[in-house]
């Protein structure tokens, strides 16, 4: 029997709901593509990265038998690229262990690589109409304050709250619709700041909207402080065109991207000149090969979730694109071939600004403010 909240949710998601090309789908892939994308991302940005991806990787076996450098280049500048390798991690592991067929039990689904209890809920809801309950940001802030919960959203016991309530609440005939009306609801009239709530189906029994608890709910957790991290890239130019990058292979932030050589420190200082001919010794060249010019010195960072990445930029001409080191992940590549590696969004306005290369530019050194 259908509860007085999933009746009315349901009457406005007849005539409310949104248009997307995943709510017309029982494709498991692609309601998987689509939940990974919109993942830490808006709909209206995560839209045409999703029409690409499945436009060149149409089945689980299209994207199983890719280049993952493929894969992370449809996803650059999607950010949180761990999700585009374990995207492809899991295409390749349903090919070889479950013969191309997405799994269709919740325990097989949750086992994948990548997926968390929300997406395998959304999967197992959106793909087969079971009745697992999705519990994402936006349904979280919903239930948060039709409950009125003043306890962290993200505290396990809390989420195990509002998913006993959501459980009973679910009509089991229609689990899919009602957790697309939950996610839409949270989207365009729950909203974080200034909700709609006189347009709100579900208002009249809202704890929120009665108490005018709205700005307060939900509850945050203390935020984790923001790391500073200074990044120094090297683009290091040989007469022929060539530009040397390197793969970054090691498990940190942009795992699998490329990028220019690049030396990080942990104060906010410009490389010492002895510093630089030390790291271009590592890489082969001797001080004889190189004329180094500063290009610039970035004043406002680059934000990722808790970290900000300060950035430097030296121009290295070399005579000789002679490498004397021996490893697959940095080589030189011709600079009008760029465009085929992925790279961390950081550096597009390097990649977009090739003059900045040029011998003879009137270079520049930007000081930064202190704080």
């Amino acid at each position: 029997m259908s509860s007085p909240f999933s009746k009315s949710l349901l009457r406005w998601f007849d005539t409310e709901k949104r248009d997307l090309p995943w709510k017309e789908t029982r494709d498991p892939y692609k309601i998987w593509i689509s939940e990974i994308i919109l993942q830490q991302t808006r709909v209206a940005q995560g839209l045409p990265y999703y029409l690409r991806f499945i436009s060149r990787f149409p089945d689980v076996i299209a994207l199983a038998n890719a280049p993952q450098d493929e894969v992370l280049k449809l996803w650059e500048g999607l950010g949180y690229y761990s999700r585009a390798r374990n995207l492809h991690h899991t295409a390749q592991l349903i090919r070889d262990e479950y013969n191309g067929k997405f799994p269709d039990t919740y325990e097989e689904v949750l086992a994948l690589k990548g997926i968390g209890a929300y997406t395998a809920a959304a999967i197992m809801s959106f793909a087969y109409g079971k009745a697992y309950p999705v519990l994402d940001g936006n349904v979280k802030r919903v239930v948060a304050r039709y409950l009125g919960l003043h306890e962290p959203a993200d505290l396990p016991a809390t989420q195990k709250t509002m998913m006993a309530w959501l459980n009973g609440v679910i009509p089991k005939n229609k689990a899919d619709d009602f957790n697309q009306a939950l996610l839409d609801l949270g989207a365009t009239v729950c909203l974080p700041q200034n909700p709609l709530c006189n347009v709100c189906p579900v208002a009249l029994d809202c704890v929120a909207q009665k108490e005018e608890l709205q700005g307060l709910l939900p509850v945050k957790s203390k935020v984790a402080k923001m790391k500073d991290r200074f990044f120094h890239y090297f683009l290091i130019i040989h007469p022929a065109g060539q530009i040397l990058i390197e793969q970054r292979n090691t498990k940190d932030i942009w795992q699998g991207l490329y990028q220019f050589p690049m030396v990080e420190t942990t104060a906010d200082t410009s490389l010492k000149k002895t510093e630089i001919q030390a790291f271009l010794k590592k890489l082969g060249f001797s001080p004889e090969q190189t004329a180094l010019k500063s290009i610039e010195r970035t004043e406002k960072p680059h934000i990722l979730t808790h970290q900000s990445i300060y950035t430097q930029y030296y121009l290295i001409n070399i005579d000789k694109n002679i490498l004397k080191i021996s490893n697959e992940h940095i080589f030189f590549v011709d600079r009008g071939k760029l465009s085929n590696f992925a790279f961390p969004r950081l550096l597009h306005k390097v990649l977009e600004n090739p003059a900045l290369w040029e011998p003879g530019t009137n270079q520049s050194h930007k000081k930064r403010k202190s704080n």
